[in-house]
């Protein structure tokens, strides 16, 4: 691996926290996050899931709503 190597996946680690935080930032606005929540986004790395679930956060009614929509096994490549 080279240095370029680590650095893209740094950045692309940064890129996928940040979705995170957008997801928790819009579900907040739904009431309180359970403690959970942000571990377990946090454990998914396909970058296409993250941005379904950013889409989805910005839809849903409820926060329960969003963490039944949550996949059962985190998709993780």
């Amino acid at each position: 691996m080279t240095y370029g190597d680590l650095l893209d996946e740094e950045r692309m680690a940064g890129m996928r926290q940040r979705r995170v935080e957008d997801i928790l930032e819009l579900l907040e606005d739904l009431g309180p996050i359970p403690a959970v929540l942000p571990e377990r986004l946090g454990e998914i790395h396909n970058d296409q899931e993250l941005s379904r679930l950013h889409k989805l956060a910005a839809k849903v009614q409820s926060v329960d709503a969003f963490m039944q929509a949550l996949p059962q096994e985190n998709v993780l490549v």
